[in-house]
């Protein structure tokens, strides 16, 4: 049989993911294939894990020797590459979505046919035992008339991009419908037949990339619920409902759906499946892309099967309206008035950790306060932790703290530094120092650096900015205070610098403080805690800290100083997880005995060493052996669960701690200091919570 020549053309994370571990199986073909990329490194890296293949650079220099082209770029490059590959008699397989734009789409498909070449779109979830279950019984008639589709998915973003094209708002505005919407709303239209009509779009996008969408539509009267999102883990199902009966289950739980007669009667039906894990779904689509070109077979999913999806999306995005985000209203930037010089206004500021809790939301309030005067320039390490970011069409910069090339480079036409980000202690501690060196060789007007009030340690009573360091020994602890240290060395170089101390940081956007409590009690899950919980809260809402950095930028009297931020209301831990639970509306906490306390987080002390041992040295083996073996994945899922809820030793000592973060100092001296109250706080957090699709 003849092997056909084939030309992967992106050699990116998709292809080594999906693709490398299909092709390498197939016999004779990595010889004949061709591994294109601009980036020379990126296709060394995927001929490696195949095994094999020729690299070249433009994928027009193959266009007469192959058969076939498989299409891994971004999505606005599957239609240019894909036309000059059709209209070269070259059969595609393309990965979703097919194209940006119907009318792209359209020409694709009319290429295809005119020369003869076939067009198969890589729509993954068509694969699933599950889904085909779905459409089947629709199509049976055993639910009667369709009444509605409700549709849930969110994962938080972590796709290992070069380019971050899905979250990039330099390249598109088109973020999570035309990524993982591709998916869902083929799905939907396959499910139905036809594409349904659009009724309301709303998402998150300020200009960039959305991270959250809501749909909801219409078809035949069923009436279809579409909710998406990169930013928080949901409930990931779906539940297609007619006059006589349901039919429901989790997305990527393939094996079986429930199924409700309408009459009080509920099975649960599984289902054979020769594929473990997601990427074993693409084996069939690809093996059966090569049969294609042999002329051995018909596409499975072809252009003209998605083009209702692609319809569907763009008529979304048409009709896009922003998300009601009540608390990005509030947004706003205090500056500096009396009580010193004003320094020269600030020029470029660059924002390291601009991906993070803190340093996203400085950039978010730079860009929204209607008087902002601060042009940003957002440090981004890596793209796979941006999809928050990018809803903002603000300046980026690729900023690896180890590179000091990169550091030259992010900092050119820069005047003033917010350094809030943070990584590993011998990497945080490293990189904040090459950062300084490189300010200071620069003339940067203004340092801010943020640390943290842990610096203290376990200090107790009332603690102002004179109290000592105290090492804990708890790794961050120890890489806040040594990089507090090389601050004051720049300082004593002539580094006009500035060191906040914030608490606890709370608000939207906060995992540690805010997401994961309230993740927990929507659950029915935590308490309040006997003997532990009362000690002091000393919160302070992420908004109030962001307008106090903003606010000291170009005011002179905070420079060589050091200043605690803490909110205006100190009040128990017990009675802070009181008052989120009643803002998310929820029955009373119970209440957590000190014993049991004590003792589940002793039997999860081994647990978490033991885990941090196997997320240093070996996550890739168990993760293959979890995609593999049921029963391990459930057991890996359970044990994370449990310690995410079950507080460490460091975080009892935390709940019990009788310490005030005097903030004295910075309301004597700046001219903006945290005002907002935690019922206030709550509030704004509690629609942050609906917003990422947790409560309704």
């Amino acid at each position: 049989m003849h092997i056909p020549k084939i030309a992967i053309i992106g050699c990116g994370a998709a292809a080594q993911r999906y693709y490398v571990p299909v092709l390498r199986r197939q016999s004779g073909l990595k010889e004949r294939l061709y591994l294109v990329d601009t980036d020379r490194a990126c296709a060394e890296e995927t001929r490696a894990a195949l095994g094999g293949g020729m690299i070249r650079e433009d994928f027009h220099d193959v266009l007469h020797e192959i058969q076939g082209a498989i299409i891994l770029l971004p999505n606005h490059l599957h239609h240019p590459v894909a036309m000059d590959c059709l209209g070269a008699g070259v059969s595609v397989l393309c990965e979703k979505p097919l194209a940006v734009l119907p009318g792209h789409a359209r020409e694709m498909i009319q290429k295809a046919r005119d020369k003869g070449a076939a067009l198969c779109v890589n729509n993954t979830r068509r694969m699933f035992p599950s889904f085909r279950t779905v459409r089947e019984i629709i199509a049976s008639g055993r639910l009667g008339r369709l009444e509605s589709i409700e549709y849930v998915e969110g994962n938080v973003f972590g796709w290992p991009s070069a380019t971050g094209f899905a979250v990039n708002p330099k390249l598109s505005s088109r973020g999570i419908l035309m990524d993982l919407g591709a998916h869902v709303l083929d799905t939907i239209c396959w499910w139905l037949g036809g594409r349904p009509v659009l009724e309301e779009m709303q998402d998150d996008s300020y200009g960039g990339p959305e991270s959250v969408v809501r749909i909801r539509a219409i078809k035949d009267g069923c009436k279809i619920g579409i909710t998406l999102s990169r930013l928080s883990d949901l409930s990931n199902h779906y539940r297609v409902t007619g006059d006589r009966g349901e039919i429901s289950g989790r997305i990527f739980d393939w094996k079986r759906v429930s199924l409700d007669d309408g009459a009080g009667g509920k099975s649960v039906q599984k289902l054979s499946s020769v594929s473990r894990n997601y990427p074993g779904f693409v084996a069939p689509i690809i093996e059966n892309f090569l049969q294609v070109i042999q002329g051995r077979a018909q596409p499975l999913i072809s252009g003209s099967d998605v083009l209702d999806s692609i319809e569907f999306i763009h008529s979304c995005y048409e009709r896009r309206e922003r998300l009601d985000l009540s608390w990005d209203k509030k947004a706003w930037v205090h500056h500096a008035a009396g009580g010193g010089f004003q320094i020269r206004k600030p020029g470029k500021i660059l924002v390291t950790g601009a991906t993070g809790f803190i340093g996203g939301r400085i950039v978010e309030m730079a860009h929204l306060a209607p008087e902002a005067r601060y042009p940003i320039r957002a440090g981004v390490h890596q793209w796979s932790s941006a999809a928050r970011l990018g809803r903002f069409p603000v300046e980026t910069a690729a900023l690896d703290l180890m590179d000091p090339l990169q550091i030259e480079r992010a900092l050119e036409g820069v005047t003033h530094v917010i350094h809030c980000a943070k990584g590993s202690p011998e990497v945080t501690v490293q990189g904040t120092r090459n950062l300084l060196e490189a300010s200071l060789k620069k003339g940067i007007s203004h340092f801010i650096h943020l640390s943290t009030a842990d610096v203290y340690g376990d200090a107790a009573g009332v603690v102002d900015e004179n109290s000592p360091y105290h090492y804990t020994g708890n790794p961050y602890n120890r890489m806040k205070i040594d990089a507090e240290k090389i601050c004051w060395e720049y300082r004593e170089k002539g580094l006009p610098i500035t060191i906040f101390r914030p608490s606890i940081v709370y608000g939207p956007f906060s995992t540690s403080w805010s997401l994961r409590f309230a993740a927990m009690f929507l659950a029915g899950e935590g308490g309040i805690y006997e003997g532990y919980g009362e000690g002091r809260c000393n919160l302070v809402y992420v908004d109030d800290l962001a307008r106090t950095i903003l606010g000291a930028l170009d005011f002179a009297g905070a420079q060589g100083k050091v200043f605690n931020i803490n909110g205006p209301e100190i009040i128990t831990w017990n009675e802070y997880f009181t008052r989120l639970n009643a803002a998310l509306g929820l029955p009373p906490l119970r209440v957590i005995r000190a014993k049991r306390a004590d003792a589940a987080t002793w039997a999860m002390s081994p647990v978490r060493t033991l885990g941090g041992i196997v997320k240093t040295h070996f996550i890739k083996p168990v993760k293959l052996i979890a995609e593999r073996v049921d029963a391990v994945d459930a057991l890996m899922r359970m044990v994370e669960h449990r310690v995410k809820i079950t507080p460490s030793s460091d975080e009892l000592r935390l709940f019990a701690k009788d310490t005030v973060y005097s903030d004295a100092r910075a309301r004597g001296t700046l001219s903006c200091c945290p005002d907002t109250g935690i019922d206030q706080g709550l509030a704004d957090t509690r629609e942050w919570v609906k917003y990422l699709g947790m409560v309704s």
